[in-house]
Order: C-alpha cells, then sequence, then structure tokens
C-alpha cells in the first residue's frame, strides 16, 4: 500500500539573510523554512539584476502566503459550498459559483483547476 507523502509542516516563514560563509560567503539569501528544517533557498548573486533578486524575494514570500493561508482558505471554500448546496441553488449565478467552488476546491486537492 502507497503512503502519501506529506509537506513539511506549517506555518512557513521565509527569511532573508547574507551568507556568512561556504562558497556562497557574501551573497543574499532568501530561504523558506519550518524551524530549522530548510524548505527552499534561492542565492542571489552579484550576477543577478536588482529586479531579478526583488522579484525572487517576493516568489519566496508569496509562496509563504499561500502556503500559510492554503488550509483556511480551502475550509472557506467547502464550508461555503456546503451553504449553497442546503440553501438551495436557485439561480444561474448560484450554480456558476458552486461549480467554480467545487473545481477551485478539487485543485486545491491536487486535482486539475
Amino acid at each position: 500500500m502507497k503512503t502519501k507523502t506529506q509537506h513539511t509542516p506549517t506555518p512557513w516563514k521565509v527569511q532573508f539573510y547574507e551568507e556568512t560563509q561556504g562558497p556562497n560567503f557574501g551573497n543574499s539569501v532568501s530561504e523558506i523554512h519550518n524551524d530549522g528544517v530548510s524548505i527552499c533557498k534561492t542565492i542571489n548573486t552579484p550576477t543577478h539584476s536588482r529586479e531579478w533578486c526583488q522579484e525572487s524575494d517576493a516568489n519566496m514570500a508569496f509562496i509563504v502566503r499561500a502556503v500559510n493561508s492554503h488550509k483556511a482558505l480551502l475550509d472557506a471554500a467547502k464550508f461555503s459550498l456546503s451553504v449553497h448546496k442546503a440553501q438551495g441553488l436557485f439561480d444561474m449565478s448560484e450554480k456558476m459559483a458552486a461549480e467554480k467552488l467545487k473545481k477551485a476546491i478539487a485543485a486545491a486537492e491536487g486535482g486539475r483547476l
């Protein structure tokens, strides 16, 4: 029987620092971690443009926000869908909203949008 590998528990954090040793000494680093467990790291070297480094840092922060809010958003979508179903889908906009919620829930749970 296959077991599904679980992701690193949340909350995740992003930390920005300057490397103080090793081959990347002096380079700025963006690292996603969970209190000691490194998840992802980018190293901004002098060969990268300032814009590239800023975008890289923004992407790391965005990943952390998305991961940390995933469960709450999924729970809210499921609750909203259950309320729509319980109250009845009377008009086209309610049916469309319910369909969008179903697709978003499936995508968030590993399916396709």
